[in-house]
């Protein structure tokens, strides 16, 4: 079982959902379907947070070591297409999410700040103080946003990379946010605590009302009209309805309740088209979105997913704990 101290620069509910909900000595959530997800050998041990592919040339994983001595240790790993093996070491904040435009032009955000790989090393980015950064995305290589929180958690943080400096974007009275996606340089989301969703339309960033309280942990979309969201940390009842696990989409006009009451914690969104979407969470679940209805994939695996990611219909990962690697076998999918 994940141990409560996983995940320790993550935001606090994305905490919450790689641990109340994952009990591995239940049964395998899906076992009586077939299995459409095959265990990948990495040799990684530590919970993978956050994936970013490009494979099969290249993978990025950013992973979670707990260090009795030291407590949360972060690492990136890297796939160079044959061999996964360790980019950076130790350090003392967990990357929270990882964004790529080449192999020599990597970010990853933590709760310490913002680093860069350059092709030959890491380092720390200048200009941004010490906040506790929860997600990154990029449209372009000069075009990098990056989005978290203040200390007291009282103010919603949002930093832009314009190809040359990182600069204060927002600073404003705010939730918490720990998904981050764009359309284009003129559509971007953020999603956070309480259901807040933030809004970036090319001039100013606007909280937008998602008609939920549920923690959003994740945030994805096929196009500016086509946008899911996810997040809870399973069951939920009237007084805890922040916990309840949900689905959400956006049309263009506004958002709606999509799906609901999984017993599960939901971490993660991906798709690699407008009809083939897929979710992950605690206990091994993945759900799929075939443009009509959500249903349940078996996964193979009790162990909590946390993060999925891909290039195509044919090439998609999820990662979890305890180094959980699967890829997508669509043809076994299928009953």
């Amino acid at each position: 079982m994940v141990s409560k101290m996983l995940v320790g620069g993550v935001l606090p509910s994305l905490l919450l959902a790689a641990t109340l909900g994952c009990s591995e000595g239940s049964d395998v959530p899906g076992d009586s379907l077939p299995v459409s997800w095959q265990p990948e050998s990495s040799g990684i041990t530590d919970a993978i947070v956050d994936l970013w592919v490009d494979a099969p040339a290249e993978m990025w994983a950013a992973g979670e070591r707990f260090n009795s001595a030291q407590g949360p240790q972060g690492l990136v790993y890297y796939w160079d297409g044959t061999t996964w093996s360790v980019s950076l070491e130790e350090q003392s904040s967990v990357p929270t999410g990882l964004w790529v435009s080449a192999p020599d032009d990597v970010w990853a955000v933590n709760w310490g700040g913002i680093l860069h790989w350059d092709g030959m090393q890491w380092s720390a980015e200048t200009g941004v103080d010490a906040e506790r950064l929860g997600a990154i995305w990029g449209s372009a290589p000069d075009d990098v946003y990056a989005v978290g929180w203040d200390g007291d958690a009282s103010e919603t943080i949002v930093f832009h990379w314009d190809g040359t400096d990182w600069q204060l974007h927002s600073r404003e009275s705010g939730p918490n946010f720990s998904g981050l996606w764009g359309s284009a340089p003129d559509d971007i989301w953020a999603v956070g605590v309480a259901g807040n969703a933030y809004h970036w339309d090319g001039q100013s960033w606007a909280l937008i009302d998602t008609g939920v309280t549920t923690h959003l942990h994740a945030v994805w979309g096929a196009g500016p009209n086509d946008i899911w969201a996810v997040g809870g940390i399973g069951g939920g009842t009237k007084d805890t309805p922040e916990y309840a696990s949900a689905i959400l989409h956006y049309d263009g006009a506004s958002w709606s309740l999509a799906a609901t009451g999984f017993d599960e914690a939901l971490n993660d969104v991906w798709g690699a088209s407008s009809d083939n979407v897929f979710v992950v969470g605690s206990n091994g679940i993945i759900l799929h979105w075939d443009g009509s209805t959500w249903s349940r994939l078996g996964s193979g695996t009790s162990k909590s997913l946390l993060t999925i990611s891909g290039v195509s219909a044919t090439d998609v990962w999820a990662a979890g704990a305890s180094g959980t690697l699967l890829r997508y076998e669509p043809e076994q999918a299928a009953p």
